[in-house]
């Protein structure tokens, strides 16, 4: 676990790779979290998640725009599989809503089932959930952190980045 500017992430990795983040606003809610989730994960970082926590603090310090990490994306559904993957294709800083993104997939009437699956993406901020938005671009929920809040400042942030260094990884 450690501290983000946007509250505590805890990883939880396995053989094939990133199996969850999770992100609250403390070191607590995570570990809870974590344990309620992964009852038989214990803190240890080595393997992908030495690389997944270096990506993370390279994001937040304005140096890295894309994460190339294994993802295990057995505990999702094929649908959730299919929409998560697209949006790893998003650019840093651009912006999708739930209807753009459940057209892009082929299921052009499914805004609201694309919206459950930001719900409960496990691999938030390197699959960037963060960047949908509700219709007209409102800003809608967000289960990360403190919520909305946390989803406005991740987009200011990445808008502050792309402007300040446009080189980032």
């Amino acid at each position: 676990m450690f501290s983000t500017p946007v509250g505590w992430l805890g990883l939880v990795g396995g053989p094939r790779g990133l199996v969850d983040i999770q992100m609250h606003t403390t070191r607590e809610a995570v570990s809870d979290s974590v344990n309620l989730r992964f009852p038989l994960a214990h803190e240890e970082l080595s393997g992908v998640l030495v690389d997944a926590r270096t990506q993370l603090l390279e994001y937040f310090a304005g140096k890295r725009e894309r994460f190339n990490l294994p993802l295990d994306w057995r505990r999702l559904s094929d649908f959730q599989r299919r929409v998560l993957r697209h949006l790893q294709q998003l650019p840093f800083a651009e912006l999708t809503t739930y209807g753009e993104m459940a057209r892009q997939v082929g299921a052009p009437r499914a805004a609201r089932a694309i919206g459950a699956v930001m719900a409960v993406n496990p691999f938030v901020i390197v699959v960037p959930c963060h960047r949908v938005l509700g219709r007209g671009g409102r800003m809608t929920g967000y289960s990360g952190g403190a919520g909305i809040a946390s989803k406005q400042w991740l987009l200011d942030f990445e808008r502050r980045s792309l402007r300040n260094d446009g080189d980032n990884q």
